[in-house]
């Protein structure tokens, strides 16, 4: 599979390199020019600049770029930011992003170290899905920014940037599209000045559907399909000059059957018998009972003998549904050299879920939430970060000033229930409800000095940020479901406040070569397992800290008619109180046991690698890029408690690939008169080495690593097609149909039986676009 792929993309793009044009021309200020990144504008620094001009590895996609490579949800960048993973979920409302081996614990109440970002307001750690559509750039900064961007980001952060209202022109599209697996998508925007040149309105929306591709042998509805609704509205104000006002709403509505998950294998040690603790006398009749109704190895081969993305679960009316909407308000006001600016955030999230996490007919691990009568998700949160940037000493010097306020909590009753090894007779089920409360404030500068005369070039760079974090934790098990309004006297909390900072510093040899070095703090904050009894292990967690450097150089370049750019970095990065999560199960006050994940402070670890990214543009309307990204992590000590779950973790590897490869080519000429604009090819080939999709034991299974593979994306799109105003996209994805796991269930350790997450299967449609 892996050579029928790379034949795909050595025999596309050397189409692309011989084609023979009718008249080739690069756009002059288009998706060619986008991709070199010399017309980027990126707001790293909390302030724009272009791309090649900051000390930082960052990928930034412009909305031209997003088109082309068909990245239409938050999954799909990992195929284009080959630094990036993105773990699997039970849902797709929160996406688990991963950056140079820093991501989130699953289902354990830690916080992320990447955070999104959407118009510049932190996503709350549940619930923070934005659909992808009408977006101006997506940028991915890579390492800590926990001086400028607060919110616990050690390993990176994600921008959103949506597209602003224009305030003089009348415009907008409709784009509808339809695929196999019964896809389809319908979605547009129109922007309309109200009052031309001080008021606009620019509302957009998308409905996307399309059916799932892990068949269910119990004959529900396929799993891994999507169903969402999205709606944005934004409106800018600019009464004055110096004053400006941004306003946007977004609502998300999502209704969908669940994950892909698909059961794959028993744990077992090398004489064939099942590991965990889940192969008890008590369960004996799933894992002995020699019959098909109760043994679970049975059951397993039976569905594997069906197909490879095939599950058959006890609970056929599974779903995930859920809105998800939010507020943010902007306002801008400039004084001269200063500028004042407050950005306002407000997000809410209510999920549903009922699912079979396990994939067979037993009720061996099925969330029920009471048939639907209570969310596993509702929270909201609240946001707002002040700022005060501008200029000093004729622009030698740039600054920004700010404070940050957060305030994240429940909003009403939510929880898990789950049927775990259930049987007729079996007791009640019990409810677990999970109450955590984020505050978060923090004072914080930056500014860069650029020297003049003899040191020309150079620019130095110092930022500071000091956060107080407090964070209550209400945990209650029992039969019946309670509301937050129940944790009074039970709910446990901790304080930790921390600094944060930045120092770099970047050399400018010429207006084509960038040299720079940065070293960068950033801290994670800890937390409290206050499900875990007194003396199992250790309650509280104590905040991560990560210690990075980071050297590298930006260049823009041409050499007679080629033009193109090469960057490179190398980064390594020194962990401190590494937040390591298990599941355990925990003993429960009227006897038994729940299986719950716990965190606690493990081990000293360290990470590093480069990245190099080479963009050519060899004749014009051609324009290859190469992304290559090398990645090593280990643990270099384990401190943890004595009692901790998985042990020492001095073998521990990092659930990210070693080497990921990223290929890109993008053909585009003009058209003859009567035949459109132009027609543009694009060829997307990604590689990954082989990944640790989980850290369950797998003795002697080794299903815990998924191997090597790769993927090749094709686009055509056709530009004014007949001198219309209707562009016509047709896509070809995952071309050589590769099958691929993503991750695995994070509670396989717990119940023995191994479920993993499958990537997309070929899939492929067009899309007609009208734009006015």
């Amino acid at each position: 599979m892996r050579n029928r792929n790379i034949w795909i993309a050595g025999a596309s793009l050397w189409a692309l390199s011989t084609a023979p044009g009718w008249a080739q021309s690069a756009p002059e200020a288009g998706a060619a020019q986008a991709d070199m990144g010399d017309t980027i504008v990126v707001t790293a620094r909390r302030r724009e600049e272009n791309l090649q001009d900051v000390p930082v590895a960052i990928t930034a996609l412009s909305a031209a770029a997003l088109e082309s490579r068909g990245i239409e949800r938050s999954d799909d960048l990992q195929f284009s930011v080959p630094s990036l993973r993105i773990a699997p979920q039970i849902s797709a409302t929160t996406p688990n992003f991963i950056i140079r081996g820093q991501g989130r614990p699953l289902f354990s109440g830690a916080l992320p170290s990447v955070v999104t970002y959407f118009a510049d307001v932190p996503l709350p750690q549940d619930g923070s899905i934005v659909p992808l559509f009408d977006l101006s750039s997506v940028q991915v900064l890579k390492g800590p920014q926990g001086t400028l961007f607060g919110r616990n980001t050690t390993g990176g952060a994600i921008l959103l940037s949506p597209t602003q209202p224009d305030l003089d022109k009348v415009e907008g599209y409709v784009e509808a599209g339809a695929g196999n697996y019964d896809a389809y998508t319908l979605a547009g925007a129109v922007n309309v000045p109200v009052v031309p040149g001080k008021l606009a309105i620019r509302a957009a929306g998308e409905l996307a559907r399309r059916d799932g591709f892990v068949r269910n042998l119990g004959g529900g509805a396929n799993l891994g399909n999507r169903h969402t609704d999205s709606v944005r509205v934004s409106v800018l104000a600019r009464p004055t000059d110096t004053l400006q006002n941004l306003f946007i709403f977004d609502w998300t509505n999502i209704d969908e059957n669940g994950a892909a998950v698909v059961p794959t294998a028993v744990f077992t040690d090398g004489a064939g018998n099942p590991l965990g603790n889940a192969a008890t006398a008590a369960n004996r009749p799933y894992f002995f009972g020699g019959t098909l109704a109760d043994d679970i190895r049975l059951q397993l081969d039976q569905v594997k003998a069906a197909g490879v993305m095939v599950a058959n679960p006890s609970i056929d009316d599974g779903y995930v549904r859920g809105k998800v909407w939010g507020i943010v308000n902007t306002t801008s006001l400039d004084i001269g050299a200063i500028t004042l600016k407050n950005i306002f955030g407000y997000r809410k999230a209510t999920i549903y879920n009922r699912f079979d996490i396990d994939g067979l007919p037993v009720a061996l691990n099925d969330q029920i939430n009471a048939d639907g009568a209570f969310p596993q998700v509702a929270i909201d949160a609240f946001s707002n970060e002040f700022q005060i940037a501008g200029t000093l000493f004729d622009k030698q010097l740039e600054f920004v000033l700010g404070a940050f306020y957060l305030n994240e909590g429940p909003t009403g009753e939510s929880g898990t229930q789950a049927l775990q090894f259930y049987r007729t007779g079996s007791a009640a089920p019990v409810v677990q409800n999970i109450y955590i409360r984020n505050k978060s404030k923090a004072l914080f500068g930056q500014a860069t000095y650029h020297f003049r005369g003899a040191l020309e070039g150079l620019n130095l760079t110092a930022g500071y940020r000091r956060t107080w974090d407090e964070r209550e934790f209400c945990v209650m098990q029992q039969v019946a479901s309670r509301g937050p309004d129940a944790c009074a006297g039970i709910t446990r909390g901790t304080k930790f406040d921390a600094p944060s900072y930045t120092l770099s510093i970047d050399y400018k040899l010429s207006d084509e070569i960038l040299l720079y070095g940065a070293h960068r703090r950033g801290y994670r904050g800890g937390g409290v397992n206050t499900n875990v009894p007194v003396g199992l292990i250790e309650g509280i967690y104590r905040p991560e800290v990560v210690n990075d450097y980071e050297g590298g150089v930006k260049t823009n370049w041409a050499f007679g008619g080629v033009r193109g750019h090469f960057n490179f970095a190398y980064y390594r990065a020194n962990i401190s109180d590494f937040q390591a999560s298990s599941v355990v199960a925990l003993p429960l006050p009227g006897g038994g046991t729940l299986n719950s994940s716990i965190v606690a402070n493990a081990a000293k670890a360290h990470t590093e690698g480069f990245e190099a990214e080479l963009v050519v543009i060899p004749v014009r309307g051609l324009t290859l890029s190469a992304n290559y990204d090398h990645f090593n992590g280990a643990f270099d000590e384990f401190v943890g408690p004595s009692n901790f779950p998985v042990g020492s973790l001095l073998d521990f590897k990092f659930n990210t690939p070693n080497d990921t490869l990223n290929l890109n080519a993008s053909y585009q000429m003009d058209l003859p008169s009567g035949w459109g604009e132009t027609l543009g090819f694009t060829v997307n080939y990604y590689w990954r080495g082989d990944t640790l999709i989980s850290t369950a034991a797998s003795v002697p299974n080794a299903i815990t690593t998924e191997p090597s593979f790769d993927t090749v994306d094709l686009r055509l799109d056709w530009k004014r097609v007949a001198d219309t105003g209707l562009d016509l996209s047709l896509f070809v994805r995952n071309v050589g149909d590769t099958r691929y796991r993503t991750g695995m269930s994070s509670s396989a350790a717990a119940f023995t039986l191994a479920t993993s997450y499958y990537g997309e299967p070929r899939t492929y449609g067009l899309k007609l676009r009208y734009a006015f």
